[in-house]
């Protein structure tokens, strides 16, 4: 059994389960797509369209409450975006390709507030959502309405970026060792080594000298609605990493960081039911810890749990985009349906 690996210089039937987010490659015609260049700015980057004298007024600090809030449960804090303010009067042929664009026009024009969303118009996969209003006041009310909205969906159009560009390097043969051995598809890029398959886990890691980003895979049997309760479902995951991913010392083990309680949302997608856990975990009888997520649902096929999970590991680096790297792969779960006797994968 291999120990954590957070030591430098180591180096066809399926039912998806789960919305992978906004559908980024079909707003636009195929030839137009062609024609469009790829997208400019960095992930987790917004850039907002406004002009300076509302950027430095109430309006401007609403929206830096709002999308440079923390990113949930990291161990220290870093922004959930990176906001780029440019005015109206510079946002030229530079900026007009950048992934995520949030326009604030404000004008005596606009007889009311709206948001509206347009994709793919300079660059792809863009998404830029507009907001005009008639007055500042009647944009902050808007704004504040639709904060929660927005930062989920630029939230889903980074991960759904990011899974769409792990499909292309992605690792065949872990795919096919999880489609045979758990009965379970994910969308993991090259780099990732499957580190354990046994029954009911998997773990699969990618090393740098610096930072290393895994995956758990485990499910058991589903007896009931109470499974999905918080503490029984940290129960079960102490209880498989106890088992499964001992520390870098004798009796050292990971588990979860009970001083900063898991953050949880529960969702239906499909017609199914998942339950999200984000939190910190941290290594029984030995200094480390990180942030993690995971993503749980009912294999109805087979009567069990199945559970996904994403961690990270860099004491000395930024960790916000790292995770937004492992919650792709989480979100990327697909659970396989009954084989069928052709062996034809459904429509």
């Amino acid at each position: 059994m291999r120990n954590l690996r957070f030591k430098q210089n180591r180096n066809a039937a399926f039912v998806v389960v789960l919305i992978l987010g906004p559908l980024l490659f079909n707003s636009c015609g195929t030839d137009q797509k062609a024609l469009l260049p790829k997208v400019s700015g960095s992930a987790g980057e917004i850039l907002v369209v406004v002009n300076k004298n509302y950027w430095d007024s109430p309006l401007g600090d609403s929206v830096k409450q709002w999308f440079e809030d923390d990113f949930t449960s990291l161990p220290q804090s870093e922004p959930m975006f990176n906001l780029i303010q440019v005015p109206r009067s510079a946002f030229n042929n530079i900026f007009q390709t950048h992934r995520n664009i949030l326009d604030i026009n404000i004008g005596s024009e606009f007889k009311e507030a709206a948001l509206s969303l347009q994709r793919n118009k300079y660059s792809t996969p863009q998404y830029i959502y507009k907001v005009v209003a008639p007055n500042q006041k009647a944009a902050i009310q808007l704004l504040e309405e639709e904060a929660d909205y927005l930062i989920d969906q630029f939230n889903r159009i980074e991960r759904s970026r990011l899974i769409q560009s792990y499909k292309q390097t992605q690792d065949q043969a872990i795919y096919n060792t999880l489609k045979e051995g758990h009965k379970v598809s994910l969308v993991v890029p090259a780099g990732y080594s499957l580190d354990v398959s046994e029954d009911d886990f998997a773990w699969l890691s990618l090393e740098t000298p610096t930072t290393s980003q895994g995956i758990f895979l485990y499910h058991y049997p589903y007896q009931g609605e109470t499974d999905f309760e918080l503490d029984k479902m940290l129960s079960r995951r102490n209880s498989f990493l106890k088992q499964h991913v001992p520390g870098p010392s004798a009796g050292s083990y990971m588990a979860t960081e009970e001083s900063l309680p898991p953050v949880t949302r529960a969702f239906m997608s499909d017609d199914k039911y998942f339950m999200e856990i984000r939190g910190l975990w941290r290594v029984e009888n030995a200094f480390m810890g990180g942030p993690f997520v995971s993503l749980s649902t009912v294999d109805e096929t087979r009567n069990r749990v199945v559970t996904v999970e994403g961690f990270v590991y860099a004491p000395k680096a930024d960790k916000r985009n790292l995770m937004r790297q492992v919650e792709a792969v989480v979100y990327s779960l697909q659970i396989m349906e009954e084989e069928m006797n052709n062996n034809q994968q459904k429509p």
